[in-house]
């Protein structure tokens, strides 16, 4: 079949570069503002599970502080986390605030990933309704949409930029090669920045495209071979460039220094069942078919609750201890998606009969190939093939197997975008000669298709037939799914529920897969071809939006703020100069009532009220990564000995403790201080709903009553946040001065341990006087006190110690020192003095990412500037020199 070799890099149809951009664009923004239409009421944010707004709105995390590094305050006693890069989320947060961030973020970072799978369409030549339905499958994949409504956008982004790495590798001319790989590296590096492990897991499909395409291009294989490993080398160099800040924030903060790291054989094989925890089981493969086929979230309401098995604590079946599962992503690709990337398949196939070219054949088979990989890979210990991959260095680092199905979905999507330029090549671009009624067309190809559209044809007959022996026979199993799901823990009424949701949504599936099998008739038949085209994209839009927008339709939840983050008496004694003082839920499970106060305290308090009233708990929300120093410090008081925790709240300066009321102070009393009796009865209070009744934990708020079920129990035994020792021991061995402080017979109000002192330190005092302290100021990375003392001594603060931590002692420079092994000292001369502490990071790589933006931006101006107009009229000869599609023999 002649064809120009560069057809497919030019424009496809009449349409103009601004007619195309306008359609696109119009239909792209329509379709999200429709679907967040709820951003536009002003107390309504976007439920966000990976970045509440009470986080958000912490102190910690404010703009722009965050990007020159973040300490986190608010959770056990402070720890470093990775700084906030010059990324599109952080321009988001910067510019919207807290609030503009939760409404906008997933639709903005939804929109951009449309967008950009538009320009990929007008890359490959596609015209104004190739780019508006290519956008929408980029924008509405559920895959990338659900973990933006999870609080997750950065995935989308991501999706986004790599789209646009992506067309700057494609094409076959030769101009400007060294600027596009260096753009395309640029956009890998804002994929990490971006998605860290995810944005390094897309890495290596674009670093494998781009030698590939070296391959496929050269005239020999060897010297392809070369300028291959050459154009991945320079990816890397200008990925790495662009990701510095990124790359040095994560290795300082989730590698180096962390509990199971080590890249040994023992420690990998160790971490198996925690890194492949969130897995996809194989049967939940059809999800990308049907998208409630499973449930969506584990909240969703009238049966669409989750009930597979992603997150399933290994051994869960058996020990029943863990979690029977955890869902807060969809796997939807869309019917029309998957439909058209299976005819790009199936066309790139034929050979020499195909509609494509055999560069563009090669690499439609290069995508599929990587979408096979991907979803092989992502299936994790369901299978054997996660563990070819896991045994290579650091890849035991990357949790969650399931991440692997975002590539799958990218590569579907390009294979979507070039599906659509061979159908309008094949089908749409010219009419039928001469121009038949619709109904006519259909019976005439009918009469006479012998070839591969009728193949196909009969292809989908099989898939729609197969599909409703499916439906019955899933239908016909209701007793055996009701047992099923009732043995994975829902009660009868729900486990109906859910499989009557399940039923209807393979209901909806037939019903989308039967309408576009009956579009794709129409477009093989040449039904819809020449003036009629129109009509094709039309109905292929309406199918695309009606079908996806429904199954991302329940990832969508919003609430009102200001109800949800409302403080309460309760929360009103918390953060009063909560840097004083931290709080902790009782871990023992005591009654029903108290399993709902953890709960509670769990899911809401900790997570979204605390952070958003700024107050400090010694618990922990999410440690995916546990430092190990964290770990020896919390398993030096771990055992039999209730003793031992009293110990660890009294040098974590825990004050507050949440329980029930009743005797439960004096039971603390008895099993943790039976010698000092600290523990008394601060507040009685109960749980009641904001409203007429509480439907989740959300609707629940406290009232302080006197003879209230729950209490708030104060330890005056635990030692103030900052305080003056003019008695200390130095300690250079860690174990031992973790033996010292789990001893009971030590006193932490009469000592304090110390690792080091400065050179010009003075010999301990024997001074019964503490001196007094006095806190002048205090943010999350800048604190300033004021010490007096007749005597010289050790200031010891109980946050975390980390060598960033800057001191200066009445304006001069000082010595950090580590205390109680975990906790921050400075060493103050007697008399009154000024103590300041700023958590500083080292910054310059901020700098170099910064800066490779700019460079970035200047060579995207050039292109612009040096680009040469497309030439329409290849497109018209590209279409002549075609065989006609009506019939292939």
């Amino acid at each position: 079949m002649a064809k120009p070799s560069n057809a497919a890099s030019e424009p496809l149809g009449t349409s103009g570069r601004g007619r195309g951009w306008a359609l696109a664009g119009v239909v792209l923004l329509l379709v999200v503002l429709l679907i967040f239409a709820r951003s536009f009421s002003p107390p309504q944010v976007m439920f966000s599970n990976d970045g509440p707004l009470g986080g958000m709105s912490a102190r910690f995390v404010e703009m722009p502080s965050i990007m020159f590094g973040v300490w986190n305050d608010l959770y056990w006693v402070g720890g470093q986390q990775p700084s906030a890069s010059p990324t599109f989320t952080s321009f988001i947060l910067y510019a919207l605030g807290p609030v503009g961030h939760l409404k906008w973020y997933a639709p903005l970072s939804i929109l951009f990933a449309g967008l950009c799978g538009a320009f990929l369409a007008r890359r490959l030549g596609g015209n104004g309704g190739i780019m508006a339905l290519a956008g929408l499958a980029a924008a509405l994949n559920a895959n990338f949409f659900s973990y933006a409504c999870w609080g997750l956008a950065a995935r989308p982004l991501t999706l986004g930029v790599l789209l646009l790495g992506i067309a700057a590798l494609w094409g076959p001319e030769k101009r400007h090669w060294l600027i596009k790989t260096i753009l395309a590296g640029f956009t890998i590096g804002v994929g990490l920045m971006e998605s860290y492990d995810v944005g390094a897991i897309f890495s290596l499909y674009l670093a494998a495209f781009a030698f590939f395409l070296a391959i496929i291009d050269a005239p020999r294989p060897l010297p392809g071979a070369g300028r291959g490993v050459l154009r991945v080398a320079l990816l890397a160099v200008c990925a790495a460039i662009m990701a510095a800040h990124t790359l040095s924030t994560l290795i300082g903060t989730q590698i180096k220094g962390v509990a199971g790291m080590e890249q040994t054989r023992e420690n990998v094989e160790r971490r198996w069942d925690e890194a492949t925890q969130w897995s996809l089981p194989k049967a939940e493969t059809f999800r990308i078919l049907i998208p409630g086929l499973y449930g969506y979230r584990m909240d969703t309401p009238d049966g669409g609750a989750y009930w597979g098995t992603v997150g399933q604590t290994p051994g869960w079946e058996q020990h029943r201890q863990g979690w029977p599962r955890y869902s807060g992503a969809g796997e939807y690709a869309g019917l029309l998606v998957v439909l058209v990337a299976a005819w790009a398949i199936a066309q790139a196939l034929r050979g020499e009969k195909s509609v494509f070219d055999p560069r563009e054949r090669k690499i439609i088979l290069f995508w599929a190939v990587a979408a096979l990989i991907s979803l092989l890979l992502a299936w994790g210990r369901h299978a054997p093939f996660y563990r070819l991959i896991y045994a290579l260095p650091y890849f035991s680092t990357i949790r969650n197997p399931i991440k692997f199905t975002h590539p799958f979905h990218f590569s579907l999507i390009i294979l979507f975008i070039l599906g659509l330029v061979g159908v309008w090549r094949a089908y749409l671009a010219r009419a039928a000669t001469p121009q038949t009624s619709v109904a006519e067309q259909l019976a005439q190809w009918w009469r006479h298709e012998r070839g591969f559209e009728k193949r196909f044809f009969w292809g989908l007959a099989a898939a729609l037939a197969a599909s409703a022996v499916g439906f019955l026979m899933f239908a016909a199993g209701r007793t055996e799914k009701l047992e099923f799901l009732q043995r994975s823990g829902f009660d009868a009424q729900t486990a109906a529920q859910i499989f009557s949701f399940s039923l209807g949504e393979m209901g909806w599936y037939l019903f989308f897969l039967a309408l576009a099998a009956g579009l794709a008739v129409l477009v093989m038949s040449r039904a819809l071809s020449g003036p009629r085209a129109g009509w094709a994209f039309g109905l292929a839009l309406a199918v695309l939006v009606a079908d996806m927008a429904r199954a991302n339709a329940p990832w969508v939840i919003y609430y009102d703020y200001k109800e949800r983050l409302a403080s309460n008496p309760l929360f009103d004694i918390l953060r009063d100069k909560p840097h004083e003082h931290r709080v902790k839920i009782l871990p023992f499970r005591v009654s029903e009532a108290m399993g709902l106060l953890q709960q509670v305290y769990q899911v809401e308090w900790a997570q979204h009220q605390f952070p958003y009233l700024n107050i400090q708990s010694l618990d922990i929300v999410q440690e995916p990564r546990r430092a190990i120093e964290n770990v020896m410090y919390r398993e030096a008081f771990e055992g039999t000995n209730f003793a031992l925790i009293g110990r660890m709240w009294e040098l974590t300066n825990t004050r507050y403790l949440l329980g029930m009321a009743g005797n439960l102070p004096d039971l603390l009393n008895q099993m943790v201080d039976p010698q000092k009796r600290r523990f008394r009865l601060h507040t009685a209070f109960n749980l009641v709903p904001r409203k007429n009744e509480a439907r989740q934990f959300s609707d629940i708020t406290v009232e302080i009553t006197t003879n209230g079920p729950f209490a708030l129990i104060e330890f005056t035994g635990a030692l103030p946040r900052a305080r003056l020792y003019p008695q200390w021991q130095v300690v250079t061995n860690d174990q031992e001065a973790l033996k010292i402080l789990a001893d009971l017979n030590f006193d932490p109000w009469q000592r304090v341990l110390v690792a080091s002192l400065p050179a010009n330190a003075q010999t301990a005092s024997e001074a019964a006087s503490t001196g007094q302290v006095e806190w002048v100021s205090y943010a999350p990375k800048a604190y300033t006190l004021q010490t007096d003392c007749a005597q010289p001594a050790v200031l010891l603060i109980n946050n975390k110690h980390h060598p960033a931590w800057k001191v200066r002692v009445d304006g001069q420079p000082a010595e950090l020192l580590r205390a109680n092994f975990l906790m921050q000292g400075v060493f103050v001369p007697a008399g009154k003095h000024r103590v300041e502490l700023r958590f500083e990071p080292p910054v310059t790589v901020f700098y170099v990412s910064l800066a490779s933006f700019g460079v970035a931006l200047v060579l995207c101006v050039w292109l612009l500037l040096t680009a040469r107009p497309p030439a329409p009229a290849l497109a018209a000869v590209a279409v002549e020199t075609r065989e006609k599609p009506a019939r292939n023999k």
